[in-house]
């Protein structure tokens, strides 16, 4: 049903404590009216490509963003909200946060959680490092990418770091998580998941 990869190293018990939260989050087949399924695309990166656009860094930031077409996720949406610490927000009050938020909860409604963590962009991690957006395709099928490009862990190691996108796509409402390479501590994941509206 998906497509991961755990490859245990030394590390903390919070690193070890991300991963369950994860496994039981990501492991759990229906959100909302959602039902996740294993996703065959290859990471394309964004950061470099013609057409990304650079949003910010950052430690705790949060930038607002406008989508390119209605999005159809807890209500029809335009607007986003970008947390420097791996979440997205479509439409209505920015979720922010620094620490993992228990699931499920009213606050967190319309919030997307791709990777939710203390979570640094900056030159101190990768001269390039940072949230990039891009919109590919034509209307009606335009695809909406935010890249969380070379995203280090707060207290993190340097030379460790994150690149991960979610994906919006215009019409039929799919949402993907896709992660090209995930490595803080002992936490290393190689996936990429898609959730599709029922």
């Amino acid at each position: 049903m998906k497509k991961m990869n755990f490859t245990k190293l030394p590390g903390s018990i919070l690193s070890k404590l991300t991963v369950l939260i994860l496994v039981l989050f990501i492991g759990t087949s229906v959100f909302g009216q959602y039902t996740m399924t294993t996703c065959q695309e290859p990471y394309v990166q964004a950061y470099g490509q013609t057409g990304t656009t650079y949003v910010g860094a950052g430690d705790d930031s949060d930038y607002a963003i406008t989508l390119p077409f209605t999005f159809n996720y807890f209500g029809n949406v335009t607007t986003a909200g970008v947390g420097t610490n791996g979440y997205v927000t479509l439409g209505g009050t920015q979720y922010h946060s620094y620490g993992i938020c228990p699931l499920p909860s009213t606050y967190t409604l319309g919030t997307l959680f791709p990777f939710q963590q203390d979570l640094y962009q900056g030159t101190s991690v990768d001269p390039n490092s940072g949230i990039y957006t891009r919109t590919d395709g034509t209307a009606p099928n335009r695809i909406f990418t935010i890249e969380y490009y070379r995203t280090g862990h707060y207290s993190g190691t340097s030379g460790q770091y994150a690149t991960l996108q979610v994906r919006l796509y215009e019409t039929s409402n799919i949402i993907r998580f896709k992660y090209q390479d995930v490595v803080l501590g002992e936490l290393r994941i190689f996936m990429i998941t898609e959730l599709m509206p029922l």
